[in-house]
Protein backbone atom coordinates (compact mmCIF):
# COMPACT_ATOMS: atom_id res chain seq x y z
CA UNK A 1 0.00 0.00 0.00
CA UNK A 2 2.74 2.60 0.84
CA UNK A 3 4.30 1.64 -2.78
CA UNK A 4 0.63 2.57 -4.32
CA UNK A 5 0.66 5.96 -2.65
CA UNK A 6 4.46 6.61 -3.37
CA UNK A 7 3.19 6.01 -7.05
CA UNK A 8 0.12 8.29 -6.99
CA UNK A 9 2.57 10.97 -5.66
CA UNK A 10 4.66 10.61 -8.04
CA UNK A 11 2.50 10.33 -10.96
CA UNK A 12 0.78 13.47 -9.89
CA UNK A 13 3.80 15.09 -9.36
CA UNK A 14 5.02 14.45 -12.83
CA UNK A 15 1.22 15.78 -14.11
CA UNK A 16 1.98 18.66 -12.31
CA UNK A 17 5.36 19.47 -13.96
CA UNK A 18 3.82 18.37 -17.38
CA UNK A 19 1.20 21.46 -17.09
CA UNK A 20 3.79 23.92 -15.68
CA UNK A 21 6.28 23.01 -18.81
CA UNK A 22 3.17 23.31 -20.96
CA UNK A 23 2.11 26.35 -19.55
CA UNK A 24 5.69 28.01 -20.45
CA UNK A 25 5.68 26.86 -23.93
CA UNK A 26 2.34 27.97 -24.40
CA UNK A 27 2.82 31.40 -22.80
CA UNK A 28 6.28 31.51 -24.79
CA UNK A 29 4.38 31.39 -27.81
CA UNK A 30 1.46 33.49 -26.85
CA UNK A 31 4.35 36.21 -26.15
CA UNK A 32 6.70 35.60 -29.40
CA UNK A 33 2.94 35.99 -31.60
CA UNK A 34 2.17 39.05 -29.93
CA UNK A 35 5.52 40.55 -30.89
CA UNK A 36 6.03 39.31 -34.22
CA UNK A 37 1.95 41.03 -34.43
CA UNK A 38 3.05 44.23 -33.48
CA UNK A 39 5.38 44.61 -36.55
CA UNK A 40 2.31 45.36 -38.20
CA UNK A 41 -0.16 47.12 -35.72
CA UNK A 42 -1.38 50.60 -36.78
CA UNK A 43 0.31 53.44 -35.07
CA UNK A 44 -0.76 55.08 -31.69
CA UNK A 45 -3.24 58.20 -31.76
CA UNK A 46 -1.74 58.80 -27.85
CA UNK A 47 -0.45 62.41 -28.72
CA UNK A 48 -3.09 63.97 -30.63
CA UNK A 49 -4.03 65.97 -28.42
CA UNK A 50 -1.22 67.39 -27.06
CA UNK A 51 0.02 68.12 -30.28
CA UNK A 52 -2.78 69.68 -31.02
CA UNK A 53 -2.18 72.18 -28.23
CA UNK A 54 1.30 72.89 -28.66
CA UNK A 55 0.50 74.10 -32.23
CA UNK A 56 -2.27 76.07 -31.17
CA UNK A 57 0.36 77.79 -28.77
CA UNK A 58 2.91 77.97 -30.99
CA UNK A 59 5.50 76.64 -28.82
CA UNK A 60 9.09 76.46 -29.15
CA UNK A 61 10.04 72.51 -30.10
CA UNK A 62 13.57 72.17 -30.00
CA UNK A 63 13.95 68.10 -29.89
CA UNK A 64 11.34 65.64 -29.96
CA UNK A 65 12.48 61.90 -28.98
CA UNK A 66 10.25 59.65 -30.86
CA UNK A 67 10.08 55.92 -29.99
CA UNK A 68 8.81 52.93 -28.17
CA UNK A 69 9.20 52.37 -23.87
CA UNK A 70 12.73 53.88 -24.23
CA UNK A 71 11.67 56.67 -25.44
CA UNK A 72 8.17 56.48 -23.64
CA UNK A 73 10.60 56.69 -19.67
CA UNK A 74 12.92 59.19 -20.55
CA UNK A 75 12.12 61.77 -17.77
CA UNK A 76 12.99 64.22 -17.43
CA UNK A 77 13.38 65.05 -21.02
CA UNK A 78 16.55 65.93 -21.71
CA UNK A 79 16.72 70.14 -21.83
CA UNK A 80 18.19 71.50 -25.04
CA UNK A 81 18.50 74.94 -24.83
CA UNK A 82 16.21 77.42 -27.29
CA UNK A 83 13.36 75.70 -26.88
CA UNK A 84 11.56 72.79 -25.16
CA UNK A 85 12.03 68.90 -25.30
CA UNK A 86 8.83 66.89 -26.24
CA UNK A 87 9.21 62.61 -25.53
CA UNK A 88 6.48 60.99 -28.10
CA UNK A 89 7.35 57.50 -26.92
CA UNK A 90 4.93 54.77 -26.77
CA UNK A 91 5.14 51.41 -24.77
CA UNK A 92 5.56 48.18 -26.95
CA UNK A 93 5.95 49.98 -30.71
CA UNK A 94 8.25 48.72 -33.10
CA UNK A 95 9.75 51.18 -35.60
CA UNK A 96 6.80 50.80 -38.65
CA UNK A 97 4.48 52.13 -35.46
CA UNK A 98 6.83 54.59 -34.46
CA UNK A 99 7.74 56.00 -38.35
CA UNK A 100 3.85 55.58 -39.19
CA UNK A 101 3.62 58.49 -36.83
CA UNK A 102 6.47 60.35 -37.28
CA UNK A 103 5.19 63.29 -39.21
CA UNK A 104 2.09 63.76 -36.87
CA UNK A 105 4.03 64.00 -33.75
CA UNK A 106 7.42 65.40 -34.51
CA UNK A 107 7.91 66.56 -37.98
CA UNK A 108 4.46 69.00 -37.53
CA UNK A 109 5.33 70.64 -34.24
CA UNK A 110 8.31 71.89 -35.93
CA UNK A 111 10.97 70.88 -33.94
CA UNK A 112 15.11 71.66 -35.00
CA UNK A 113 15.69 68.48 -33.83
CA UNK A 114 13.95 64.82 -33.69
CA UNK A 115 15.82 62.00 -32.16
CA UNK A 116 14.51 58.51 -33.03
CA UNK A 117 14.58 55.79 -30.50
CA UNK A 118 13.25 52.63 -31.47
CA UNK A 119 14.13 48.97 -32.67
CA UNK A 120 14.40 46.92 -29.71
CA UNK A 121 10.59 45.83 -30.20
CA UNK A 122 11.84 44.72 -33.59
CA UNK A 123 14.40 43.02 -32.79
CA UNK A 124 12.20 40.53 -29.81
CA UNK A 125 9.77 39.91 -32.35
CA UNK A 126 12.88 38.98 -34.55
CA UNK A 127 14.48 36.35 -32.36
CA UNK A 128 11.05 34.26 -32.61
CA UNK A 129 11.28 33.62 -35.90
CA UNK A 130 13.72 31.80 -38.04
CA UNK A 131 17.35 33.46 -38.57
CA UNK A 132 16.83 34.16 -42.36
CA UNK A 133 13.67 35.86 -41.25
CA UNK A 134 14.90 37.51 -38.45
CA UNK A 135 18.16 38.80 -40.33
CA UNK A 136 15.52 40.21 -42.97
CA UNK A 137 13.32 41.99 -39.59
CA UNK A 138 16.65 43.36 -38.44
CA UNK A 139 17.68 44.98 -42.04
CA UNK A 140 14.83 46.10 -42.48
CA UNK A 141 14.95 47.86 -39.50
CA UNK A 142 18.17 49.49 -40.53
CA UNK A 143 16.85 50.65 -43.60
CA UNK A 144 13.29 52.31 -41.62
CA UNK A 145 15.78 54.22 -39.59
CA UNK A 146 17.76 55.74 -42.02
CA UNK A 147 14.61 56.37 -44.42
CA UNK A 148 13.25 58.19 -41.24
CA UNK A 149 16.25 60.34 -40.78
CA UNK A 150 16.42 61.21 -44.49
CA UNK A 151 12.74 61.98 -44.18
CA UNK A 152 13.23 64.33 -41.22
CA UNK A 153 16.30 66.59 -42.74
CA UNK A 154 14.11 66.98 -45.78
CA UNK A 155 11.63 68.69 -43.25
CA UNK A 156 14.62 71.10 -41.99
CA UNK A 157 15.37 69.56 -38.73
CA UNK A 158 18.33 67.76 -37.77
CA UNK A 159 18.16 63.63 -37.52
CA UNK A 160 20.11 62.01 -34.84
CA UNK A 161 19.31 58.01 -34.68
CA UNK A 162 20.34 56.42 -31.34
CA UNK A 163 21.82 52.83 -31.65
CA UNK A 164 20.06 49.98 -30.29
CA UNK A 165 20.31 50.13 -26.50
CA UNK A 166 21.29 46.05 -25.62
CA UNK A 167 19.39 44.18 -23.78
CA UNK A 168 20.40 43.06 -19.71
CA UNK A 169 20.21 39.98 -18.41
CA UNK A 170 16.67 38.91 -18.16
CA UNK A 171 15.21 38.03 -14.77
CA UNK A 172 14.33 34.57 -14.37
CA UNK A 173 10.54 34.91 -15.12
CA UNK A 174 11.14 36.87 -18.40
CA UNK A 175 13.47 34.26 -19.41
CA UNK A 176 11.07 31.48 -19.33
CA UNK A 177 9.87 33.08 -22.70
CA UNK A 178 13.44 34.85 -23.74
CA UNK A 179 15.12 34.60 -26.70
CA UNK A 180 18.82 34.61 -26.45
CA UNK A 181 19.19 35.98 -30.27
CA UNK A 182 18.08 39.26 -29.23
CA UNK A 183 21.69 40.37 -28.04
CA UNK A 184 23.11 39.06 -30.86
CA UNK A 185 20.33 41.16 -33.44
CA UNK A 186 21.32 44.13 -31.43
CA UNK A 187 24.74 43.86 -32.48
CA UNK A 188 23.64 43.28 -36.38
CA UNK A 189 21.78 46.26 -36.49
CA UNK A 190 24.47 48.72 -34.62
CA UNK A 191 27.16 47.55 -36.74
CA UNK A 192 24.71 47.86 -40.13
CA UNK A 193 23.86 52.02 -38.74
CA UNK A 194 27.29 53.11 -37.94
CA UNK A 195 28.32 51.69 -41.12
CA UNK A 196 26.18 53.13 -43.26
CA UNK A 197 24.40 56.22 -41.14
CA UNK A 198 27.53 57.82 -39.05
CA UNK A 199 28.52 60.12 -42.40
CA UNK A 200 25.23 61.54 -42.87
CA UNK A 201 23.63 61.53 -39.38
CA UNK A 202 23.75 61.98 -35.84
CA UNK A 203 24.41 58.98 -34.08
CA UNK A 204 23.49 58.47 -30.17
CA UNK A 205 25.65 55.71 -29.46
CA UNK A 206 23.46 53.97 -26.99
CA UNK A 207 25.50 50.42 -26.87
CA UNK A 208 27.88 51.89 -25.05
CA UNK A 209 26.09 51.23 -22.09
CA UNK A 210 26.69 47.52 -22.98
CA UNK A 211 28.85 45.41 -19.61
CA UNK A 212 32.47 45.91 -19.96
CA UNK A 213 32.45 42.11 -18.62
CA UNK A 214 29.79 40.98 -20.85
CA UNK A 215 29.70 43.07 -24.02
CA UNK A 216 26.91 41.53 -25.47
CA UNK A 217 24.03 42.90 -22.37
CA UNK A 218 23.21 46.03 -21.07
CA UNK A 219 25.01 46.68 -17.14
CA UNK A 220 22.62 45.67 -14.13
CA UNK A 221 24.13 49.06 -13.29
CA UNK A 222 21.98 51.23 -15.60
CA UNK A 223 19.04 49.23 -16.40
CA UNK A 224 15.82 48.72 -14.63
CA UNK A 225 15.11 45.34 -16.39
CA UNK A 226 16.05 43.56 -19.58
CA UNK A 227 14.94 46.16 -21.84
CA UNK A 228 14.68 49.48 -19.99
CA UNK A 229 17.22 52.27 -18.62
CA UNK A 230 16.98 53.04 -15.24
CA UNK A 231 17.28 56.97 -13.90
CA UNK A 232 21.20 56.72 -13.52
CA UNK A 233 21.19 55.12 -17.56
CA UNK A 234 19.36 58.11 -18.35
CA UNK A 235 20.92 60.46 -17.25
CA UNK A 236 24.34 59.24 -18.78
CA UNK A 237 22.45 59.59 -21.84
CA UNK A 238 21.02 62.87 -21.99
CA UNK A 239 24.63 63.60 -20.91
CA UNK A 240 26.20 62.27 -24.57
CA UNK A 241 23.10 63.81 -26.27
CA UNK A 242 23.88 67.07 -25.19
CA UNK A 243 27.79 66.51 -26.46
CA UNK A 244 26.46 65.57 -29.67
CA UNK A 245 23.63 68.63 -29.64
CA UNK A 246 26.31 70.84 -28.82
CA UNK A 247 29.02 69.57 -31.61
CA UNK A 248 26.30 69.74 -33.75
CA UNK A 249 25.33 73.83 -33.33
CA UNK A 250 25.89 74.71 -36.99
CA UNK A 251 22.84 71.71 -37.94
CA UNK A 252 20.74 73.27 -35.34
CA UNK A 253 20.86 77.09 -36.37
CA UNK A 254 20.51 75.94 -39.83
CA UNK A 255 17.27 73.65 -38.69
CA UNK A 256 13.57 75.31 -38.33
CA UNK A 257 12.74 78.10 -35.29
CA UNK A 258 12.81 76.95 -32.23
Amino acid sequence: MPADRTVRALLILLSVLIAVAGGVQLATWLYGRGKIAALSNPPSPLFRTDNARVLAAGEAVALVVIGDSRAAQWRPPPPVAGGQTLIRGVGGETSAQTLARLADDALALRPRAVLLVTGINDLVAASYLAEAAARDVALALVERLLAAARQIEEQGACALIATVIPPARPDLLRRLAWQPSVADLVIMVNRELRARAADRFRILAAEEFSNPDDSLYLSQRWSSDALHLNSDGYAILARELGKIMDKESQCLLKGRRF
